[in-house]
């Protein structure tokens, strides 16, 4: 159905003359390669937030801040970079500069995949500064692309698909990841619950926080069911991080071959200067 309605607001859009989004626009090279770059980067990194901070608080047994402090390498390398890169970008390319952050986020994630229910904190730490490399390149200069291919009177249009592009990512990437490890806990926590009653063999498929909570109940018998559900969400977690690594690298091809300089095929000055 969404891909439906979507196909439908392209077709009528496309007729309008005066459109919220011309489809045209993703004739230009910057514009389509910035706004996948924004889809992919916001995809695997809020798919990332959401599976991680179940992990670091149900299976390593952080508190909450204690997981959000955990994460802070990213922040080491995000800042600083992405300052930097719209100038590196300007130099070298935005097909250069943003396919190299994808491949560095795709490459952070590889290394995240090798975690176990025994967290390497240093793996984790040196991953995330990895990850925040790849989205200080990627990030800025993906935006910059976006505005950078439509004219000033169309300024407005660049910035509602920058924030569009950020938002629809995030709410796929929470929705796929999310749903990508779920799968995989279920399947893998289910031989522990079969002795379980009906109500609570379903609370412990459908969530670790719920199958800790059943373990503790149990007091040892409930060893057994804690050990797979944390190993059984730590294979999803690694399911999701490897789909999200090949999301990542495809886009990073896309978007060194797309944002290539070359003459656009319709120059935005032709395009409608409505916002």
């Amino acid at each position: 159905l969404g891909f439906a309605a979507g196909s439908m607001f392209l077709v009528l859009e496309a007729r309008s003359r005066a459109p919220m989004i011309d489809p045209r626009l993703f004739r230009l090279r910057g514009f389509s390669a910035g706004s996948l770059s924004n889809t992919v980067q916001f995809f695997c990194a809020f798919g990332f937030f959401f599976t991680s901070m179940q992990y670091l608080q149900f299976v390593v047994g952080f508190s909450p801040l204690k997981a959000a402090v955990a994460v802070l390498p990213m922040s080491v390398a995000v800042i600083p970079i992405a300052r930097q890169a719209p100038v590196l970008a300007a130099r070298v390319g935005f097909h250069r500069v943003g396919s190299t952050g994808l491949v560095l986020m795709a490459v952070s994630l590889l290394m995240m995949s090798r975690l176990t229910v025994d967290l390497n904190y240093w793996l984790l730490a040196s991953a995330l500064v990895v990850f925040g490399a790849g989205m200080g390149f990627a990030g800025a200069p993906a935006t910059t692309a976006i505005t950078g291919s439509l004219p000033r009177s169309k300024q407005g249009v660049a910035s509602a698909m920058n924030d569009t592009t950020r938002e629809v990512g995030s709410a796929l990437g929470i929705a796929v990841l999310g749903s990508v490890l779920n799968t995989t806990y279920r399947s893998g926590v289910e031989s522990a619950t079969d002795q379980l009653p009906a109500e609570a063999a379903e609370a412990a498929r459908s969530s670790i926080a719920a199958a800790a909570e059943i373990a503790g109940q149990l007091g040892p018998a409930g060893a057994n069911l804690r050990q797979v559900a944390n190993a059984s969400f730590v294979d999803g977690f690694s399911d999701s991080l490897l789909i999200g690594a090949v999301c990542l690298v495809a886009a990073a091809v896309f978007v060194f071959l797309r944002a290539r300089p070359r003459p656009d095929p319709e120059p935005a000055s032709q395009l409608p200067a409505t916002d």
